[in-house]
């Protein structure tokens, strides 16, 4: 799995912290942020591209060296589903293969498992916040708790998706990630002003992700 310093060097990490942090500060919610490789391993990707190299390797042997022993054409059929295999293990390879539908879900289905796996959903007021980016896919997802979400509705949550997505598209990670923040931290601070007892429930840093065992938006 790659480390978040993958993604975001120290100045960036700590800009994304100041940023959650500084939202925070106004409301009674919880913001995280996590930005992963992937949202799902694709294997079957990898399986399909090996079989279809391995049948156009027996082809290609078959119309150039008909008379080869038949054990030649095992070894040249392995070869081909060893480098079919390698070669969709590309982004960009794999990002021919996969269809729209398939990106969003992988994506929604890996933010949906890291926000229950890192407890966006114990929040004393089920304001918590992930705001997730997949690199290989090109989407964002922004995933809100029923109590802050029952106020805001989709809008808000498209308008910071965008504002990340636009951002990752001219490298900017981590100023996307900020405007994403400020505007979940802002609508947050609407309907859930800090009050004296404000603890902070949930960590500002962003959160080191990789590929999820099974998939646990915004494209750009």
């Amino acid at each position: 799995m790659r480390s978040i310093q993958h993604y975001l060097n120290a100045e960036d990490e700590e800009k994304i912290r100041r940023a959650v942090a500084e939202a925070e500060s106004h409301s009674r919610g919880e913001i995280v942020t996590m930005i992963v490789h992937a949202s799902d391993h694709y294997g079957r990707l990898r399986v399909a591209g090996g079989i279809a190299c391995a049948v156009a390797a027996y082809a290609a042997g078959l119309a150039l060296f008909p008379s080869l022993h038949p054990s030649w054409f095992l070894l040249i059929e392995t070869a081909g589903f060893v480098a079919g295999s390698a070669l969709c293990r590309l982004d960009g390879v794999m990002r021919l293969f996969l269809t729209n539908r398939e990106r969003e879900a992988a994506v929604y289905d890996r933010a949906l498992h890291a926000f229950y796996h890192h407890a966006l959903h114990t929040t004393r007021e089920a304001t918590g916040i992930l705001i997730l980016a997949s690199l290989l896919e090109r989407r964002v997802q922004i995933i809100a708790d029923r109590g802050i979400h029952d106020k805001v509705g989709d809008a808000t949550w498209r308008k910071a998706a965008e504002a990340l997505t636009r951002a990752l598209k001219e490298g900017r990670v981590a100023d996307g990630f900020c405007d994403a923040i400020a505007i979940c931290g802002e609508a947050l601070a609407r309907h859930f002003p800090a009050g004296i007892d404000n603890p902070n429930e949930l960590p500002d840093r962003p959160i080191q992700g990789g590929s999820s065992p099974r998939r646990a938006s915004s494209e750009h």
